[in-house]
């Protein structure tokens, strides 16, 4: 996710983008919506490579349950949710059949400022997807 993140940070004008998109993909030009398809493409390519390795056991899942919720989280709902349904037939069978199935299973916030995310923090305790105190 740190390409991603250093590549949003360095481009304002994508940042911009992502965050028209992420409300409604009706928001974006064109061109804007290329860009836009492209860096969620991207940024999902680079989960399902995690999917893949989980699938094989060469990564333990709690070690890719954070960058999991926080991708998962853009395609819960506005633009990113439209772009997830139109992107599946370019992502392998069992991947999409296994984000949905998040999706289904539990509630994402939009946790990322910016895209219809709240400002602060989450608390750890009460937040979907995690274990809470252990």
């Amino acid at each position: 996710m740190s390409v991603s993140s250093e590549t949003v940070a360095a481009n304002p004008d994508l940042s911009v983008v992502l965050v028209k998109g992420g409300e409604s993909l009706a928001a974006l030009s064109p061109d804007e919506r290329l860009r836009f398809s492209f860096f969620m493409l991207m940024t999902f390519r680079r989960l399902e490579s995690l999917f893949v390795q989980r699938s094989h056991g060469f990564i333990a899942p709690e070690l890719t349950e954070g960058f999991e919720r926080s991708v998962v989280s853009v395609i819960a709902s506005g633009g990113g949710a439209e772009w997830w349904s139109s992107a599946k037939p370019a992502l392998s069978a069992d991947f999409v059949v296994y984000v949905d199935q998040l999706l289904e299973s539990e509630r994402f916030p939009r946790i990322h400022p910016g895209m219809g995310g709240s400002e602060t923090l989450l608390d750890p305790d009460t937040s979907p997807g995690t274990r809470g105190p252990q």
